[in-house]
């Protein structure tokens, strides 16, 4: 805001039939609602801000501005001057639009990232559930000393038993509907 400060917001014209010396203008502020906020260039008639201005000084000023020229008398003229300070042209801030955008930018930002760590989470879920699927569904093969294969087991503590079940070669092996099977090795 510091670099708004003696930049012209406003012109105040006039003009003066005279030439020369007589026809010079000079402007003077003679009445004032503004505290001290702007000023007007004594010899170009430009209105400036006198200080920093922030979202406290949005209102409307009124300033009375005496024209005259330089002539012998002078003869002056006075004219009001209606300056409107409002968030819009850069003294409170940002302006509505360009909050809403900075808003909106947020948003996006904070939506884009919570998409992506949910696909993170999802594809983490996924690999470790199939890697979980082929732990469990890998089938070793059982073999019997001496014997011939008697079948594929994914559970380890039924092929254990199934070991242990051989008694002088004979070996029992149990179905799901609760029978025994027997047999006995080959020579």
């Amino acid at each position: 805001m510091d670099d708004d400060i003696a930049r012209p917001v406003a012109m105040v014209q006039a003009e003066d039939a005279d030439s020369g010396l007589n026809g010079q203008l000079q402007f003077i502020v003679t009445a004032r609602n503004d505290s001290g906020r702007f000023d007007v260039d004594a010899n170009s008639g430009e209105v400036f801000i006198t200080r920093a201005l922030g979202s406290g000084d949005i209102n409307t000023y009124r300033l009375q501005v005496l024209v005259q020229d330089s002539g012998s008398p002078p003869l002056p003229a006075v004219r009001p001057l209606t300056i409107w300070v409002h968030a819009g042209n850069g003294t409170g801030g940002q302006s509505g639009a360009q909050v809403g955008d900075h808003y909106l930018l947020i948003t996006l930002a904070i939506v884009c990232i919570t998409i992506i760590l949910s696909a993170v989470i999802v594809l983490i879920i996924v690999v470790m559930r199939r890697m979980d699927r082929r732990h469990k569904g890998r089938v070793a093969p059982m073999h019997i000393h001496n014997t011939r294969v008697l079948g594929s087991y994914a559970d380890t503590v039924k092929a254990d038993n199934m070991h242990n079940e051989c008694v002088d070669g004979i070996h029992e092996k149990e179905w799901g509907g609760g029978g025994f099977e027997t047999f006995r090795e080959r020579p």
